[in-house]
């Protein structure tokens, strides 16, 4: 964005105001809600609607429109005016109806210039507000505005469209790379949990493996010693409440985790070598969040005990950087649903693909919401960063696609997630499969990252050629062009005429409207 006051210009270009080079016509709204609007475009067919438009762009559709030409549309609110990067004015064209979230402009001069020049322009000092910012219309008229030669104009618009188009396709070339990136990434994932990657260890290591019944009766013995070791533990807490005379509530008596009839398990692809049992029936707890009443909006604070929230969950990448708190009062209303780093938190609404994330060393303490259920693995046989991948997959997508409910937000419970089918193999094998995957997936994070990189610089490019459009360095001047100062005047000229003649034309009418009444 550029800084208006330390710009040196061209001597045939000037500033001037907004408002002095376009028309602005947000008169001419009609503001509409949702409910009417659905009303009149229920049972109607796509040829009989038009564009509706808000503050970034088409919202909608309606049965009729208010403006037809070409237009330039700045949102006056709800508009990402502080993103450099991102579009706060667009052009419409055709028959349309805006809403009053969007400043209606047409250019005397070139509707494409002025919408580029709107698109790098700082609004810091023009719009209101904190969580939802304002741009008024006193606000827009008085936007400073650099304007050239008409015929400069036409220069600068096409050398502009030419460029955005080489960037656009540079773009589109990056963003299907990053697509094709997943597609090898479960490549990689579905050769692991085949046994491909590991098909010539088992072969020289044949002596070593363990039996597959040796692998699940080890597996039940873990959560066997650890469904006793709970129970030690409430029998220990039990008496502790009894000698403090039974204040509060009792502690209440572990559940004896139940194991799955075998004979009820699907088989998946697996080596001859390996088993396979649900993700219940492995040494792990799996919970989900606090529901309704017990984690309100209201309950967030702005530091605390950090919550875990849907927008957290990337694919096996934790996102840092959305935070939500509760304070230590309500965690410790909640504690029981506490998360911590190394648990494997899953997302239970899936769409394309399951998203899945173990959390990171700097998560010590933490609550998960309803939506992020919780797996927490124990013991030595079974690794958690192996299961993490595996529910990753495609593979353990497809067990669940059909099992998927909800319409708009399509989503599993608990019972569901406890009910996959797992792979298992010995902790070895599991280990020689993780080092597999590390290789090939951090180079694969490698391009993606190098592709996030290209795709942001591709973005500062955007913004680098409207600043040298809008400061006369991206196409060369041509002395013969019309001064920007006449053009000015010209047009100020134009709607001094205009006025005038409506003004005429306005007393003529009342003049004859009394003549004719006497």
């Amino acid at each position: 964005m550029m800084d208006i006051k330390s710009m040196k210009l061209p001597s045939n270009w000037l500033i001037t105001s907004l408002d002095s080079i376009c028309e602005i016509l947000d008169s001419k709204r009609i503001p509409i809600n949702n409910t009417e609007r659905n009303a009149r475009i229920a049972g109607k067919e796509s040829l009989q609607l038009y564009a509706y438009y808000g503050a970034t762009g088409k919202v909608g559709e309606i049965d009729s429109f208010i403006f037809e030409g070409e237009y330039v549309l700045v949102g006056e609110d709800g508009a990402p005016f502080l993103e450099p990067a991102k579009l706060k004015a667009y052009i419409a064209i055709g028959k349309f109806w805006v809403n009053n979230h969007a400043h209606i402009l047409k250019s005397y001069t070139s509707n494409k210039y002025l919408c580029h020049y709107l698109n790098q322009f700082n609004y810091s000092d023009f719009v209101t507000g904190t969580t939802r910012l304002k741009l008024n219309q006193a606000a827009l008229k008085s936007i400073p505005v650099v304007f050239a030669p008409l015929n400069e104009q036409t220069r600068i618009v096409a050398k502009i469209e030419e460029l955005f188009s080489e960037l656009d396709n540079g773009i589109a070339a990056l963003k299907t790379a990053r697509k094709q990136l997943k597609v090898y990434r479960q490549a990689v994932l579905k050769h692991a949990f085949e046994g491909k990657f590991t098909a010539k260890w088992r072969e020289e290591n044949a002596d070593k493996l363990e039996t597959p019944e040796q692998l699940l009766t080890r597996i039940q013995q873990e959560r066997d010693a650890r469904y006793q070791q709970q129970l030690e533990e409430w029998q220990a807490a039990v008496k502790m409440w009894e000698v403090s005379g039974k204040e509060g509530k009792k502690p209440a008596q572990p559940k004896k985790l139940k194991q799955s009839p075998l004979g009820l398990v699907e088989r998946i692809i697996t080596p001859k070598e390996w088993r396979y049992a649900t993700l219940g029936d492995l040494n792990a707890d799996v919970f989900d969040g606090p529901f309704g009443s017990n984690l309100k909006s209201s309950d967030y604070v702005d530091n605390g005990v950090r919550v875990i929230r849907l927008e957290n969950i990337g694919e096996m990448q934790f996102i840092e950087d959305k935070y939500s708190f509760v304070s230590e009062e309500k965690y410790q209303q909640i504690q029981n649903h506490t998360v911590s780093s190394g648990n494997i938190i899953f997302s239970s609404f899936i769409t394309e693909g399951i998203r899945v994330v173990i959390l990171p060393p700097s998560i010590d303490k933490a609550i998960n919401k309803a939506d992020c259920f919780c797996i927490r693995t124990f013991g030595e046989s079974y690794d958690t960063r192996f299961l993490a991948f595996y529910l990753s997959s495609r593979a353990a997508f497809k067990q669940i696609e059909s099992e998927i409910h909800g319409i708009g937000r399509p989503r599993i419970n608990t019972t569901q997630l406890k009910s996959f089918v797992v792979p298992v193999c010995g902790i070895e094998e599991q280990r020689q499969i993780l080092a597999k995957i590390d290789l090939q997936v951090s180079e694969l994070d490698a391009t993606a990252s190098n592709i996030k990189d290209q795709l942001l610089k591709a973005e500062t490019l955007r913004q680098s050629i409207l600043k040298k459009a809008f400061s006369g360095q991206l196409v060369p001047q041509d002395p013969n062009d019309e001064p920007a100062s006449e053009l000015l005047a010209r047009i100020k000229a134009e709607k001094t005429a205009q006025v005038t003649s409506t003004r005429k034309a306005t007393k003529r009418a009342t003049l004859d409207f009394e003549l004719e009444a006497t």
